[in-house]
């Protein structure tokens, strides 16, 4: 099972204890999220990598919307543009 995460912290450390049970259950887990978080999961013996650069520079704006609205701030990438 591959979990890519969002470009944050807070989108990762929710999912760890699931990944980790998964594991527990015989599954193969592997990780791609920040850069600066893959030595922290790797220290935790799941396998882990970065994610794309490109994505990391996504400035989520997300926490300003005050309702359902912020689900317009995900952007998807269609080869070399940003959406």
């Amino acid at each position: 099972m591959l979990a890519y995460t969002s470009p944050a912290r807070g989108h990762l450390y929710p999912i760890v204890p699931i990944l980790l049970e998964l594991r527990r259950r015989g599954h193969e887990v592997t990780v791609r999220t920040l850069a600066s978080q893959v030595g922290l999961i790797r220290g935790i013996d799941i396998p882990a990598g970065p994610i794309s650069p490109e994505i990391e520079l996504i400035e989520l704006d997300d926490y300003k919307s005050r309702s359902l609205s912020a689900l317009r701030s995900i952007r998807t990438c269609s080869g070399s543009h940003w959406r």
